[in-house]
């Protein structure tokens, strides 16, 4: 697994382009508002939203620091640090997280405050998968959701107040499914690909186009 993996527009370049090689810089992605194209400015203000991150029964909000974080989605001994933000992503935001060969957390934040998070697993599978709606469809139950599937690729999205999750599910060749739940402000969210629409732009291109194995990761440093 590779840092900048865990942005999901990259995700979404793998499932336009078959594998997960491509370079986000470059990959063609939809074209608009929310490609990695455009520039991200500076984000509104964080405020109160209903919506949070769910990991091993604790709970992470926006707005809070990296340090804060860790304390959810604390980093195995054998994880690996990366600093790589998406390409469209400038200072001061700052990117962080942490991976390892079956998972990895990464955070976006700017003047040190979480704007985006993001957790992600190679080796979920669907019912790991369904498991995680059901757990945050009664996390947010008057939060109403909006499913964007070809049958096969799946995105459930929730939003409130300015902030957007968004969970999903890859599968690969076999019976692995690659799952990532991510949490951010609407424009931020947008400027990684993880919005409804260019979903279902991503699903329209490649309608049946799983994801291929990793590739080895590169320029890491060791925690």
């Amino acid at each position: 697994m590779n840092g900048l993996r865990l942005w999901p527009a990259v995700i979404l370049a793998a499932v336009l382009a078959g594998c997960r090689t491509g370079d986000p810089a470059t990959t063609d992605l939809p074209e608009g508002e929310g490609s990695v194209a455009s520039a991200v400015s500076e984000p509104l203000p964080i405020q109160d939203s209903r919506l949070h991150l769910l990991h091993h029964g604790n709970s992470l909000n926006l707005g809070v620091n990296y340090d804060e974080a860790l304390k959810v989605f604390e980093p195995p001994k054998n994880a690996f640090d990366f600093t790589e933000l998406p390409p469209n992503f400038r200072p001061p935001y700052r990117a962080r997280g942490w991976e390892t060969a079956k998972e990895g957390f990464g955070a976006i934040t700017y003047n040190t405050r979480i704007v985006l998070a993001i957790w992600q697993t190679d080796q979920g599978d669907l019912r790991t998968y369904e498991k995680l709606v059901a757990t945050y469809a009664a996390e947010f139950p008057t939060v109403p959701s909006d499913e964007v599937t070809n049958g096969k690729v799946r995105y459930t999205f929730y939003e409130s107040n300015g902030q957007r999750l968004m969970i999903l599910a890859v599968p690969d060749a076999g019976s692995t499914v690659h799952i990532t739940v991510a949490l951010g402000l609407n424009e931020t969210m947008s400027a990684i690909g993880a919005d409804q629409a260019q979903a279902r732009q991503v699903l329209a291109k490649k309608p049946e186009i799983p994801l291929g194995a990793p590739s080895e990761s590169s320029g890491e440093e060791k925690r």
